[in-house]
């Protein structure tokens, strides 16, 4: 009797880990592909000013290729196994969009308490489809594991821990340039900064170190143990999200300079305020560059 409880209890600790990296695949694959609307202030005033009509056919565009996708692969680890399994898994992958991006619009000060509710659903709903569509399409991209690395280990291909070291930084910056580089000349900046400061511009932080750390070590994406297994000086997960952070915080100053976003005679707050608003997208970025190189 107790061994069978130990197994059920066992069973369902596996299932919530599942489910938990379900769940962080999905904000993942969520905020990759959502994060440059997210910064276009078009979208802000088409969400405000749209009627009911528009955001409906909206949200019906978008439910249609997430539940294909969802069709196809499943939108948890276990695909469904009939049709209303896979509406059901629909409305989960499109509810949990419209929740991460209620979270980082409340953050950034795009939606607020004092915001008329139409306007709020608005915005919420533009910004909620390509978050959407980014969840159903991280169900694509589960990595598994490889069997190469042990291969390399014996051959002697690995890298030393100064040359993993230098990739990870290297391919952070690249990431968070590709980014950032869309989003430092535009007008959105300063536009955000206006209403972020204090404990939003905190929450801003921990958001970018939480999402970072999600998509590299959390999601699924990439064979977690190979990816520990690397041997970087700053390759432990809390470490690694640290550093790439700064190194995207250090990037988004660079742009931000360059394309005269960041006036030297200005209070260090908003100065801090405007690098760690383009530090978010840059460290997304950033860490979906380690995606692609591994």
């Amino acid at each position: 009797m107790t061994g069978s409880r130990r197994a059920a209890g066992e069973g369902t600790r596996q299932e919530w880990r599942e489910a938990g990296r379900d769940v962080a695949r999905a904000v993942s694959g969520g905020m990759v592909v959502g994060i440059p609307l997210l910064y276009t202030m078009e979208s802000w005033w088409a969400g405000a000013n749209v009627s009911p009509p528009y955001l409906l056919a909206g949200l019906l565009a978008c439910l249609v290729p997430v539940f294909l996708l969802v069709f196809v692969t499943g939108f948890w680890s276990r695909p469904p196994n009939h049709l209303g399994g896979t509406v059901m898994q629909t409305v989960q992958a499109v509810g949990i969009s419209y929740a991460v991006a209620g979270v980082v619009l409340f953050a950034l000060a795009r939606v607020t308490w004092s915001m008329p509710l139409a306007d709020a659903v608005g915005r919420l709903t533009y910004e909620a489809i390509p978050f959407a569509l980014g969840a159903g399409l991280a169900s694509t991209m589960v990595g598994g594991s490889s069997s190469r690395e042990p291969q390399d280990q014996e051959n002697g291909h690995r890298h030393s821990r100064a040359e993993a070291t230098v990739k990870d930084i290297g391919i952070t910056a690249v990431g968070a340039v590709v980014i950032g580089m869309a989003i430092a000349p535009t007008d959105e900046i300063p536009l955000l900064v206006a209403g972020v400061g204090g404990i939003r511009l905190l929450a801003v932080i921990a958001l970018s170190l939480v999402v970072s750390y999600m998509i590299v070590f959390a999601s699924g994406f990439l064979d977690e143990r190979k990816r520990r297994a690397q041997r970087g000086v700053l390759q432990h997960p809390v470490t690694e999200t640290v550093t790439a952070y700064l190194v995207s915080l250090l990037v988004s100053a660079v742009l931000l300079a360059l394309f005269q976003n960041l006036a030297l005679d200005a209070p260090l707050e908003e100065t801090v305020a405007r690098i760690v608003v383009l530090g978010f997208p840059a460290a997304i970025g950033g860490s979906a560059g380690r995606l692609v190189v591994g």
